[in-house]
């Protein structure tokens, strides 16, 4: 069989060798320690990690989206933006306005 160079192992993978290596740890060979273990299988355990700096910076995207917004409205009013109003709760904010107004 053709040996392939693997790019991330750095050394070239054997489909058959990966196979038998899968197989030998599925049968209760997993108390090995990490360093003991064939280079293709620690190379596929470190796979979730890549994922974690797109999602830090999604996360941070949409962090300062919404620190942008409370900071601008804190700006525009000079106080949070109120939610969850319902009629009663906006016309009480039109009594107070109309109460407070100057004649």
């Amino acid at each position: 069989a053709e040996h392939k160079w693997h790019p991330i192992v750095g050394h070239s993978l054997g489909a058959q060798d990966l196979l038998r290596d899968l197989r030998r740890l599925g049968s209760g060979a997993c108390s090995q320690r990490r360093d003991t273990l064939p280079q293709e299988i620690v190379a596929f355990s470190a796979m979730p990690w890549e994922a974690a700096a797109p999602f830090g910076i999604i996360v941070a995207a949409i962090t300062a989206t919404g620190s942008m917004l409370y900071g601008l409205n804190y700006l525009e009013y000079g106080k949070p933006k109120p939610t969850t109003q319902d009629d009663f709760d906006r016309a009480l904010i039109l009594r107070d306005q109309a109460l407070t107004a100057k004649k």
